[in-house]
C-alpha cells in the first residue's frame, strides 16, 4: 500500500513557514555599554544566524524532491523566541529617537534581522517555489534583505518575489541603510531569469528633519547600483511596483544631461512588461538630492547645518527646535526627466498596459499612463491616455511629449492657480496611436 503522505504536496498551494530563532533583538532598545567593548559578531546574534540557516536549509531539502509542476507560494518569516540583551549593551528606551541619545553610531547597534552566518548560505535549490513572499508583519523579527534575495536566488523556477523592508532605521546609521539597499541591489542579477514579478516595499530613509541635507543612499561614489541593476532586471519582467523605493528618474531609459535617450537606451526592449508602478516616491533621488525645496529667508539658509558635521548637525537651533520646513517648489527638471524616460521606455514596451507614479509627501504629483487596450480602461474613449495631475504647477514640456508621440496643442490643461500653498494643475491627453501597441497585438 502507497504512503498518502506522499500525495499531501500536490494539495499545498502556500506554505508558511516561520523560524524561530532563540532571541528576539529589539530594535533600538539597548545602548552600547561605556567599556566599547560591543561587537555585531556577539554570540546571540550568532545564534540567530546559526537556528535561521539550519531552518531554511531544513526547509528546502524538502522542497528539493518535490515536482516542479506544484508550483507553491512560500511565505517566509522568523520570530525570536525570549527578549535578550545583547553582551555589552544596556536597556534604553525610545533610542530610535535623537533626543534620547545624539550619536546613534557610536553608542547604539544597528537592527538585527536574521541572515545567513558569514552571508553564505548552505542550502539546494528548489524548482517548486512559484511565489516568494517576504511579508510585513511587525511581531516577528524579520530576515535580512540580503538574506531574503539570497533565498530567492535559489528558488530556480520564482516567477514572483515580494519583499517588505519593513526596519525603520535612523538616518545615523547611514552605514546601515547603504549597506541595506546595496545587498537587494547585487542580488538583483542572480535571481532567477524565470521571474516576471517583482514587488518591494521599501521604508523612509529620510534626515532627522527636511531642514537637514538628505541622505546619499549610494554605497559607491557618483553611482547607484540599486537604480542600475533594477533598471536591468525590469527588461524581463511584466510587473514592477516599487513602493517607498528611491530610484534615479531615468532608471528605465537611460539619458543624457539634456534629457535625450543614450545611445544604449535605444537598444532596450521590455519584451514582457505590463503594468509599472512606482508608488510614494521618495522626496529625494538617491543621491540625496531633495526634489523640492522650500523658501528660505538668507539669514536661515545660514543656519543650515553643515552635513560633514556629522551627528553635531543636531545640536543646532533649528534642529534642537525641531523645525521644518514645507518643502513645496518643485525642481521641475528632475520630473520632467522622469516623464521623458517613462514614455521613451514604453514605446518599447509592446504589453504595456498601465504605469502609475506618486509621491510619498504632500505636494503630490501623480502621473498615469492607460493603454486603452481594454475595455474600460481609457480615461478618454478607449485611446492611450496620459494624466499628469500635479500640486506644483506641472506641466510637461516638448521632450515629454516627444518621448511619448504627443503634441503639446493637445494638452487639455485644467489649471486652478495659486492658493496660499499649492498651485493645482490637472493635465491629461489622448494619444492617437500608441507605437508599442502595434509590437504587442502581433504578439
Amino acid at each position: 500500500m502507497s504512503d498518502p503522505t506522499q500525495y499531501r504536496p500536490s494539495f499545498l498551494r502556500r506554505l508558511d513557514y516561520t523560524i524561530v530563532t532563540p532571541h528576539e533583538i529589539e530594535d533600538y532598545s539597548a545602548m552600547k555599554l561605556e567599556s566599547k567593548l560591543y561587537t555585531e559578531r556577539n554570540p546571540v546574534r550568532q545564534a540567530n544566524n546559526e537556528a535561521f540557516s539550519q531552518g531554511i536549509r531544513s526547509l528546502f531539502e524538502i522542497l528539493e524532491s518535490w515536482d516542479a509542476h506544484l508550483k507553491i507560494t512560500l511565505a517566509m518569516a522568523v520570530h525570536g523566541r525570549e527578549k535578550t540583551l545583547e553582551p555589552e549593551t544596556e536597556a534604553i528606551q525610545y533610542a530610535y529617537q535623537w533626543q534620547t541619545v545624539l550619536d546613534g553610531k557610536q553608542w547604539l547597534s544597528v537592527p538585527y534581522h536574521a541572515r545567513f552566518p558569514d552571508d553564505c548560505p548552505d542550502m539546494p535549490r528548489v524548482a517548486c517555489v512559484d511565489e516568494l513572499l517576504f511579508e510585513s508583519n511587525y511581531s516577528y523579527q524579520g530576515i535580512w534583505s540580503g538574506a531574503a534575495m539570497q533565498i530567492a536566488e535559489h528558488c530556480v523556477a520564482l516567477r514572483r518575489i515580494y519583499l517588505h523592508l519593513e526596519e525603520l532605521v535612523r538616518p545615523d546609521h547611514l552605514d546601515y541603510i547603504r549597506g541595506r539597499r546595496q545587498a537587494v541591489a547585487l542580488a538583483l542579477p542572480k535571481l532567477p531569469s524565470t521571474l516576471r514579478s517583482f514587488e518591494l516595499d521599501g521604508n523612509a530613509e529620510e534626515p532627522w528633519l527636511n531642514i537637514l541635507p538628505a541622505l546619499d543612499l549610494r554605497a559607491r561614489n557618483d553611482f547607484d547600483d540599486f537604480s542600475c541593476n533594477m533598471g536591468s532586471l525590469s527588461l524581463t519582467l511584466n510587473d514592477l511596483k516599487l513602493t517607498l523605493t528611491s530610484v534615479e528618474t531615468d532608471f528605465l531609459f537611460p539619458l543624457d544631461e539634456d534629457g535625450a535617450p543614450t545611445p544604449r537606451a535605444l537598444l532596450l526592449h521590455w519584451q514582457y512588461m505590463e503594468s509599472l508602478t512606482l508608488t510614494a516616491l521618495p522626496m529625494c533621488l538617491p543621491s540625496g538630492e531633495w526634489l523640492f525645496d522650500c523658501d528660505l529667508s538668507p539669514a536661515t539658509r545660514e543656519m543650515i547645518p553643515d552635513p560633514t558635521t556629522g551627528f553635531a548637525i543636531i545640536d543646532t537651533q533649528l534642529v534642537m527646535e525641531e523645525t521644518e520646513y514645507f518643502r513645496d517648489k518643485m525642481k521641475i527638471e528632475h520630473f520632467q526627466r522622469l516623464f521623458i524616460s517613462l514614455g521613451y521606455a514604453a514605446q518599447h514596451m509592446p504589453r504595456l498596459k498601465s504605469i502609475n507614479t506618486s509621491m510619498v509627501h504632500t505636494p503630490d504629483t501623480q502621473f498615469k499612463f492607460i493603454s486603452g487596450r481594454e475595455v474600460g480602461e481609457g480615461l478618454l474613449g478607449n485611446r492611450p491616455t496620459l494624466s499628469f495631475d500635479s500640486m506644483s504647477g506641472y506641466k510637461p514640456d516638448e521632450r515629454v511629449a516627444d518621448a511619448w508621440g504627443f503634441s503639446l496643442d493637445d494638452l487639455e490643461i485644467e489649471d486652478l492657480g495659486v492658493d496660499d500653498v499649492f498651485h493645482q494643475v490637472y493635465v491629461k491627453v489622448a494619444l492617437d496611436r500608441f507605437p508599442a501597441m502595434s509590437l504587442g497585438d502581433a504578439g
